[in-house]
């Protein structure tokens, strides 16, 4: 309504001819109609009497989650409840608050099991109420109701239009842009609103009103605008997360270049017992630090030979003990090849370390005197090459694969709930799924 052009409500006290309860005109020069809150009695407001008895009902009115003459305030503007209207359609039972300010016009209270809603009157026709989905204000407006027929169980206070117990009307709705289109269809007109997801909480703080609460708490399935409580934060904390793990990526590649590497190559013998060879020696300062070890060599074909690494601490004499083994087998259709291998220490402390390693071949296995097996020597393998690269600093997979669980665990959770909010939402809806335009 425009506040320039509409003359200002005036308050009216009067008393209901039928049973005396004293009521107020909040929207005098604007309602049409009056329903008593006490006992039902509908007064018309038009006729020369104001208060001249229509119909009267014997049955007391239900006491309302907001009643009549509160003020709140939403978005702002303070408006005064004049009205109630209670519709069921046979499937679910809702309320409708009839909100009146004097500059800005009149606007419905929704109020269903799973929360509630603000509806502004529009007098614009958006679409057709026979259309399946069109366009409105740049969003995508899908039918989420078919039209259905609902009664109208109860009305209390005033009204700009003359509506009474067991009116039908029928109507439909349709979501996009996070908010409902709702239309009212009595023949050939179309009365639309337009409605907005206002918080339980919100409502109860404007109205001075206990908490109704909203879905989850209360309800079967979200409201077709609620705003998805999983929505937003899960889309930030992915971020987060992604920027986190290629951080770490960046990092961990960035300090395994900091560490010292030596490299030995050399070649066992079968005829040679202890084949020990010195790899390098380094030291680790600062900080605990990993060590990887890389070792590649040729066993000979369906053969083995085993590494035994033994890193030591020159000052302290402790030793760290690793092995690997270094296989190559085959057969008519199956290969089993493990010529190279890493292993990775962890965390080695501070310090200046020797890596010895000593290769262990089969023909070294003693028999059950002590003596060595005479083994068939592999004339592919009678020497073999092996080399050995230690590197006093890297990476491990299994580390990022942890860090990755520790920050896209909760987002997968959050996920998860998100997906379940929308199933939830979707099971409400009448399933028209058209993609019809204007």
């Amino acid at each position: 309504m425009n506040a320039a052009a509409a003359p200002v409500a005036s308050t009216k006290a009067l008393e209901c001819p039928s049973c005396g309860g004293p009521f107020e005109l909040h929207a005098a020069g604007y309602s049409t109609l009056h329903v008593c809150q006490y006992c039902g009695s509908e007064i018309d407001l038009t006729s020369d009497d104001e208060t001249r008895l229509i119909v009267e009902h014997t049955e007391a009115a239900k006491a309302l989650i907001i009643p009549l003459g509160t003020k709140g305030v939403i978005n702002g503007v303070e408006w005064v409840c004049i009205g109630n209207i209670e519709k069921n359609d046979g499937w679910d039972t809702w309320e409708e608050f009839l909100l009146f300010n004097p500059y800005h016009g009149y606007r419905w209270l929704i109020f269903q099991a799973s929360g509630w809603s603000v509806g502004t009157p529009i007098l614009t026709q958006p679409a057709h109420p026979n259309q399946q989905g069109f366009r409105y204000e740049g969003a995508r407006m899908k039918r989420i109701y078919d039209i259905a027929e609902s009664t109208i169980e109860r009305a209390i206070g005033e009204f700009y239009w003359q509506v009474k117990k067991g009116d039908r009307v029928k109507s439909t709705s349709y979501v996009g842009g996070g908010k409902v289109l709702s239309c009212e269809l009595t023949g050939n007109e179309f009365n639309w609103t337009l409605e907005e997801f206002v918080s339980s909480k919100g409502i109860a703080q404007a109205f001075g009103i206990e908490d109704t609460g909203q879905y989850p708490a209360t309800g079967d399935y979200p409201q077709p605008h609620q705003p998805n409580p999983h929505g937003d934060s899960l889309m930030t904390k992915a971020l987060v997360a992604s920027i986190a793990f290629v951080a770490a990526i960046f990092i961990s590649v960035l300090l395994s270049f900091e560490g010292q590497s030596f490299t030995q190559s050399y070649t066992a013998n079968p005829s040679v017992q202890q084949r020990a060879v010195d790899v390098g020696t380094f030291t680790i300062s600062g900080r605990t630090k990993p060590v990887t070890i890389t070792a590649s060599g040729e066993p000979g074909d369906n053969n083995w030979m085993y590494l035994e690494y033994t890193l030591t601490n020159t000052a302290t004499d402790e030793e760290i003990i690793a092995s690997q083994p270094i296989e190559y087998y085959y057969g008519r259709d199956w290969k089993e090849d493990d010529r190279r291998g890493t292993v990775k220490l962890s965390a080695v402390p501070p310090g200046t370390y020797k890596l010895t390693a000593e290769v262990l071949l089969p023909e070294d296995e003693p028999n059950a005197g002590g003596a060595a097996i005479p083994r068939p020597v592999n004339t592919f393998a009678t020497a073999r090459p092996v080399t050995v690269t230690v590197r006093s600093n890297g990476t491990f997979n299994s580390h990022f694969f942890w860090l990755f669980l520790a920050l896209f665990g909760p987002v997968i959770w959050m996920g998860i709930r998100a997906a379940n909010f929308e199933s939830a939402r979707q099971s409400g809806y009448d399933g028209a799924d058209d993609d019809d335009d204007d």
